[in-house]
């Protein structure tokens, strides 16, 4: 990464905000949400490995990437979202990282693995007000499967599993329990 700051305002003054036709418009859709997410997370990810490792400036690149998917504005936010809190919080979730995957130093791990640790991590541990836990697990392990390796999926269901399991301790029991019929399961 360059030793210039990031924040958040650079992606908004580079990646246009204009609304989709009113009948493209995928807010009135609820549907469409976890797809637009699952997109979300995608372009988001891209940015990332193409930051960590060509070191091009983020919001250069979600405004080109944006460009070429035409996405539309809720992706188009939610991706600027975790690309903005990754990037905020880098330095403590490669901790995160490093101390679950001591047997992998972050610097050596293929990056596009340590990107979708970053993205699941940030989602579990910053943004878990707005994504389930096991939903935030669930969609960095199926980036994994679309962008990593053989053993990928593994290593982040792995590493993510027990992180959370370590920073959350009894709050991932009692936040991910289900009520059937007046009781808690």
């Amino acid at each position: 990464m360059s030793d210039q700051p990031f924040v958040e305002s650079d992606l908004d003054t580079q990646v246009g905000r204009e609304q989709p036709p009113a009948s493209e418009n995928r807010r009135a859709r609820p549907s469409h949400r976890p797809r637009a997410r699952r997109k979300a997370r995608m372009l988001a990810l891209e940015t990332l490995y193409e930051t960590d490792l060509a070191r091009h400036h983020p919001g250069e690149i979600l405004k080109r990437r944006s460009a070429e998917l035409t996405p539309d504005e809720d992706w188009t936010d939610y991706a600027r979202e975790l690309l903005a809190g990754v990037l905020e919080h880098r330095r403590e979730l490669d901790d995160i990282i490093r101390a679950r995957a001591s047997a992998f130093p972050v610097e050596q791990m293929a990056a596009i693995d340590r990107n979708i640790l970053r993205l699941g991590l940030y989602e579990s541990v910053y943004r878990r007000d707005t994504v389930p836990l096991r939903a935030a697990i669930s969609e960095a392990v199926e980036l994994a499967k679309l962008y990593g390796g053989d053993s990928s999926a593994r290593f982040v269901n792995g590493v993510l599993g027990q992180a959370v399991e370590q920073l959350l301790g009894d709050e991932t029991d009692h936040s991910e329990s289900k009520t059937v019929n007046g009781e808690e399961r």
